[in-house]
């Protein structure tokens, strides 16, 4: 493919505009993208920020989407994760540290809504409203309410 466009196995040529779950769509074959993550590649393919380690380009990255933020966002912090199952799992928690810290523990229901999808870990599976993420699983957990 290049740009939006993607041809399969028997040269019909498509649109590509699906993005979500587990992907992002950038388009293919952009040089500018390619040319970026190779030269990250070198430098560092991956290092993880758990316990509070410094890696320089995450930084920046911090940085820049702080600058880009609303105002009332000035002097916040930025939270990197894996995915949006880990991102929706990290708010959970930090609801929950939150409340725990205003004495209200117990405030720990999370409202979601039937056929949502918010991901497939335990707690962002709970939140999901897709039956078939919860058959087997012994899900919902008793935090949700749909």
């Amino acid at each position: 493919g290049h740009g939006c466009r993607i041809t399969d196995d028997k040269g019909k040529e498509y649109i590509e505009a699906m993005a979500g779950l587990w992907c992002t769509s950038l388009g293919w074959a952009n040089d500018e993208l390619i040319e970026a993550a190779a030269k990250q590649m070198r430098e560092l393919s991956y290092y993880h920020g758990f316990t509070g380690r410094r890696v320089p380009i995450v930084e920046q990255l911090a940085a820049a989407l702080i600058e880009r933020a609303p105002d009332r966002m000035a002097g916040g912090r930025v939270f990197f994760g894996q995915s949006g199952s880990d991102a929706n799992d990290t708010q959970l928690r930090l609801l929950w540290t939150y409340n725990h810290s205003r004495g209200v523990s117990q405030k720990r229901k999370v409202i979601s809504r039937k056929r949502g999808y918010h991901g497939v870990t335990v707690a962002a599976g709970s939140l999901t409203g897709l039956p078939y993420v919860h058959k087997g699983m012994g899900l919902p957990l008793e935090f949700t309410a749909a």
